[in-house]
């Protein structure tokens, strides 16, 4: 998954940036320069659907882990 397809899905969950950058416990700078990166970085893939697997749909949690 890139970054643009990972943001576009915690917006269509409608998962604010700050919060996911809280849960995860990193900047928000790192969280919005995600739009940039090919892939998302494994240990954040991990942590954000540990975090937020109750906002995710199966649908979801299938892509993320591709």
């Amino acid at each position: 998954m890139t970054g643009k397809e990972f943001l576009r899905l915690v917006a269509r969950r409608g998962i604010p940036l700050s919060c996911i950058a809280s849960r995860l416990n990193c900047k928000l700078a790192t969280i919005r320069a995600f739009e940039l990166m090919d892939t998302i970085p494994k240990p954040y893939v991990i942590k954000f659907i540990s975090a937020f697997q109750d906002s995710l749909s199966p649908q979801d949690l299938d892509l993320l882990t591709q």
